[in-house]
Formats: C-alpha cells, sequence, structure tokens
C-alpha cells in the first residue's frame, strides 16, 4: 500500500471513531498577570479580569488590556450584556461596566469579593471571604446578615434561588440555597460537606455542577447533589460553566481541562501547567485562563452524533440588548430561503416562545416580541436548517 492510501485509511477511521478533535491552543496575552474568571455577552464579545486589576477585552484583533478603575485584585466578572457587566475583588471591591467604562462602584464591605452572579439587571449577589454575602438591588448592593462561618467561593442567582457553597478547613460549610422572598430571606443547607466548593452552576433548576477540592465533581439532579467520575484521575477543580445541558468546561489545577458532551466528562490536554481559573464557551469556542496571563481556547469538538442531526454553531446577530417590546434576528447570508425553529428561555429553560420561522426574498432579520416577558435575562436558541446558535439577551421594560 502506498502512502497516500495509508493516510486515506486512517484518516476514515479517525472519521469512523466519531470524533475530530480540535487541539487547545495558547492565545497570545499582553499581560503576564494571573487572570481569575472570564465572562462573554455575546459569541464576539468577552471580558477577563485579574490580579492588580487587570481587565482583558476581546477584540477582533485579540485581546487587549482596558483602563481600570482599581488596583485591587478582581476575583470575578459577570457580563448581562454588552452594555452591562460587573466585577468583584479584594478589600470589597465592586466595579461597573456601563457601555464604554468600568467605574468603581460603592461596596457595604471591605472583604474580599470572590463571586459574582445576575438573575437579571436589576438583582445581583456577590459572596466572599467570611461569609459575606452582598445583595444587589433597587440600584444598590447591601450587606445580609447570616452566620457562615466559612469563605464562600461561589454563587449563581437563577429566578429568586441563588445557590452558593465555600470551604473552610477543619470546619463544615455546605452548599448552601437563598431562596429571596417577599417576606425576607430563607437560608438552607443542602450539603454537608470537608470539602470545598470553588464554581457551581446552573442550567435549570433540576441540573446543576458544582466543582472543587479535593477533586470534586458533583451534580444536581433537582432532589440531591451526587459525586459523579470519570475515567481518568484529575486534579482539583476551580471553575465550571455550562452553555446549554450537552455541552460544559471544567477547570483547574496545573492545567487541568475537563469538557462535558451528551452525558460524559471526558479530560483534556491542554498543554499548560499553569492554574487554570476560569472557564467559559462563547459560541463554538471553549475558554480557560489562568496564572500568569495564561489564555487557552479550542473550537467545539465535532462528532458524527452532532453532525448527524446537523445542529453546528453558526453566527446569528441579536439588537436591540437589552429589549422592550421587541428583538431582532439577524442571520447570515446562506440562510436564504430557509426554515428554522426559535426558542426562548429563562436560565432554567423554561420555554415562554417557540415558533417556525421562514427566511424568504433576501430578507435575512426577523423579529420577535418581547411584550409578554417580564423583566430579566433570557435564552434565545436559534435551529436553522440544523445550524444552532445561542444568544443571551436582556428584557427592560
Amino acid at each position: 500500500m502506498n502512502i497516500r492510501g495509508y493516510l486515506i485509511l486512517v484518516l476514515a477511521g479517525i472519521l469512523n471513531f466519531g470524533i475530530i478533535q480540535a487541539q487547545w491552543k495558547t492565545e497570545k496575552c499582553p499581560t503576564r498577570n494571573n487572570l481569575n474568571a472570564i465572562s462573554f455577552s455575546s459569541s464576539n464579545s468577552g471580558w477577563i479580569v485579574g490580579d492588580k486589576g487587570v481587565i482583558l477585552k476581546k477584540s477582533d484583533s485579540g485581546w487587549s488590556v482596558c483602563q481600570n478603575p482599581t488596583s485591587e485584585n478582581l476575583y470575578s466578572v459577570f457580563m448581562i450584556d454588552e452594555n452591562n457587566g460587573w466585577a468583584v475583588g479584594a478589600r470589597g471591591t465592586i466595579i461597573r461596566f456601563d457601555g464604554k467604562n468600568w467605574q468603581l462602584f460603592d461596596s457595604p464591605t471591605d472583604k474580599n469579593l470572590l463571586s459574582v452572579s445576575f438573575k437579571d439587571s436589576k438583582n445581583g449577589i456577590a459572596v466572599g471571604r467570611f461569609g459575606t454575602i452582598v445583595l444587589f438591588k433597587d440600584g444598590k448592593w447591601s450587606l445580609m446578615e447570616n452566620k457562615i462561618r466559612g469563605d464562600l467561593f461561589a454563587a449563581d442567582f437563577r429566578n429568586d434561588e441563588i445557590w452558593f457553597g465555600g470551604g473552610l478547613e477543619c470546619v463544615k460549610v455546605p452548599l448552601m440555597k437563598l431562596s429571596l422572598s417577599k417576606g425576607g430571606n430563607e437560608l438552607t443547607s443542602s450539603l454537608n460537606s470537608f470539602a470545598t466548593i470553588n464554581d457551581l452552576t446552573f442550567i435549570k433548576p433540576d441540573n446543576g455542577w458544582a466543582v472543587g477540592s479535593p477533586g470534586i465533581l458533583m451534580h444536581f439532579d433537582g432532589q440531591q447533589w451526587e459525586s459523579k467520575e470519570i475515567d481518568e484521575r484529575f486534579s482539583s477543580l476551580k471553575s465550571v460553566f455550562f452553555s446549554d445541558e450537552n455541552n460544559g468546561i471544567s477547570a483547574g489545577y496545573n492545567g487541568t481541562i475537563l469538557t462535558f458532551s451528551g452525558d460524559k466528562w471526558k479530560k483534556e490536554n491542554s498543554h499548560v501547567i499553569q492554574n487554570l481559573n476560569g472557564v467559559t464557551i462563547a459560541g463554538n469556542d471553549y475558554y480557560a485562563v489562568g496564572n500568569k496571563g495564561t489564555i487557552v481556547t479550542k473550537k467545539l469538538a465535532i462528532n458524527n452524533d452532532v453532525a448527524n442531526r446537523g445542529q453546528k454553531m453558526w453566527e446569528v446577530q441579536l439588537y436591540p440588548n437589552p429589549c422592550d417590546e421587541f428583538v431582532s434576528l439577524v442571520f447570515p447570508s446562506e440562510s436564504f430561503n430557509s426554515i428554522g425553529l426559535i426558542t426562548i428561555t429563562n436560565s432554567y429553560g423554561q420555554v415562554f416562545v417557540q415558533k417556525k420561522i421562514r427566511l424568504e426574498n433576501g430578507n435575512f432579520t426577523y423579529q420577535v416580541s418581547t411584550q409578554s416577558l417580564n423583566n430579566g435575562l433570557y435564552m434565545l436558541k436559534t435551529l436553522v436548517d440544523g445550524k444552532m446558535t445561542i444568544n443571551k439577551f436582556v428584557v427592560s421594560h
């Protein structure tokens, strides 16, 4: 057999195996400071925060340093939309992005804040050292009284429920749920553990993930938290993110990266040894950021199951965001004379709008009424000719 024939057989074997695996690559970074968190408001608009107040912005030419209003370490960032974002850090630092600049915001605490999450543009939470919990409502942050002894490293705000977790050496610090109601705040315990929960995320009320130390990887099914195992050993994890129920990423110490596809986790070779502190998925890309200015990225894997369903990611633009009475979708030109499906859900996956659409006569824009939607954060999924995209948008009447 000649060399050409051998290579064809090898390629065919890879395709039959079902996965064309992209490789992790290191992106150029303009700083050597530790990078602690990353958040995207759309597939091409992202931010990274890190030590010494470093703030990086994603553009077509790569990552660039932005003017920052603080020199304190920044540990967490959450983008509600392209014109509204928050970051928190050391000594109670809170900064806000108004669409043009990052500015300092009044903080009710001097304790280190380690995680920030928002339900919508008007309701948020930040947590930190010594059980610190601060809530954002009516345009200001307020300190919540509680008796938690441990440090809180993670928070996730969905509807009127907030999950958070943390840890403290030799002290039991459970995963906790905070239920907000008109009558006050209710704090309940979910899991007692000597482990440390470093991050958590919920796709919907009965589907959540938490990661931490030592080697913690846990799933919530709506009733209880259960530890999950994978075929390979992995170091402790520091961050976790899901773009939907079938695609997730987690990363942690010594360059450890796990990716979730379909129904299982897989350990990846990131080709870096630095601790990775933050992860996200933006459009068709995985991202992980970490110490010494480390930024690694990889395209989502293509497998036969996805290919057979034809659900390949593509780019759909969405405006205005935030919106009031309607939101407009601008589709790629190749969607001419196409039939598709649009679905609008809240962060829990509850469906509010689902309808078939037709793009014809050279019109690539489709308008969706949002008058019946309450104020808040929503996900809009489009599936046209087997190609899928997911966008976040905010309704603000």
